[in-house]
C-alpha cells in the first residue's frame, strides 16, 4: 500500500487530515486446504478527508451551490457531505495528493495496462464489424 498524509486546519481552525492511498493487493479469501490467505493484486486509489471523527471520500465533495453561495463565507468553496466546509487550499491539497498518487509507478502501470486493453478492444471491435459486413 502507498499512503500519503497531509494535515491542515479547517476554516474554523480545527485539524483536518487528508489521506491518499493506493491499495496494491487485497485478501479475497482463504485457501481451504492450507488456510493461507488468497491475495489478489489490485491498484485502487482513494482520497479521504478526516474532520475529527468524521471521514468522507473525495467523491463526496461538491462545490457550494449558487443558491446558497451568498450565505457562505467567500473562503469556503466546497463542502463534504454537504456540511463540512472546505476552502480552495484544501482542494489544492487534495489535488496535489491525487497528482502524487497518479505519478507512482504502480498507477502508471495500471494506466498503461488500461490503455493497452482499450486499444485491443477497439481493434477487436473493428474486426468484428468487418466480419459482420
Amino acid at each position: 500500500m502507498i499512503k500519503i498524509t497531509k494535515t491542515t486546519k479547517s476554516y474554523s481552525g480545527n485539524p483536518i487530515t487528508i489521506v491518499g492511498t493506493i491499495e496494491t493487493e487485497r485478501v479475497i479469501g482463504t485457501d481451504e486446504w492450507t488456510s493461507e490467505p488468497i491475495v489478489k493484486k489490485i491498484c485502487e486509489m482513494s482520497i479521504d478527508v478526516i474532520f475529527g471523527a468524521i471521514t468522507f471520500g473525495s467523491w463526496e465533495i461538491e462545490p457550494i451551490p449558487a443558491s446558497i453561495r451568498s450565505q457562505v463565507p467567500n473562503a469556503i468553496t466546497h463542502a463534504g457531505r454537504r456540511k463540512y466546509c472546505l476552502t480552495a487550499e484544501h482542494m489544492q491539497i487534495i489535488a496535489s495528493i491525487n497528482a502524487e498518487l497518479e505519478a507512482t509507478p504502480e498507477w502508471q502501470s495500471k494506466m498503461a495496462a488500461e490503455k493497452a486493453y482499450n486499444k485491443a478492444c477497439k481493434a477487436a471491435d473493428a474486426i468484428a464489424k468487418k466480419v459482420a459486413e
